[in-house]
């Protein structure tokens, strides 16, 4: 778990960035995402890349990593995450907590739990 550590650090780099394609290079084929504007889930690289383009076009995330922990067989994150119109006001600022599950070396999916 300590190599899913640094591999989280880079893919919350890449989120924070905007880099889909960046983001997309860590996520399984078959990942599976919460969808924190609706509700549901969202699965699969496709629908992982309109979601994300389609969200960064009416928010910017800074997502920032405080403390990582192995929980079974996840990595959980508590981060600070800051949300921002496309204007710069703060339409957010918290912490979060999110499981990570790997498969293949790779993020298989991602829960955010209350705090």
């Amino acid at each position: 778990m300590a190599d899913h550590k640094q591999f989280l650090i880079g893919a919350y780099k890449a989120l924070n960035s905007g880099k889909i394609d960046a983001i997309l290079a860590v996520m399984h084929a078959e990942v599976d995402w919460p969808n924190a504007l609706g509700r549901g889930r969202i699965q699969g690289h496709q629908a992982f890349r309109a979601y994300w383009t389609a969200q960064l076009g009416r928010i910017q995330m800074l997502v920032e990593p405080k403390r990582f922990m192995v929980e079974d067989d996840l990595m959980v994150v508590e981060a600070r995450q800051t949300v921002t119109d496309p204007s710069g006001v703060v339409l957010a600022n918290r912490l979060v907590q999110h499981a990570f599950a790997f498969k293949d070396g790779l993020i298989k999916r991602m829960d955010i739990r209350p705090m």
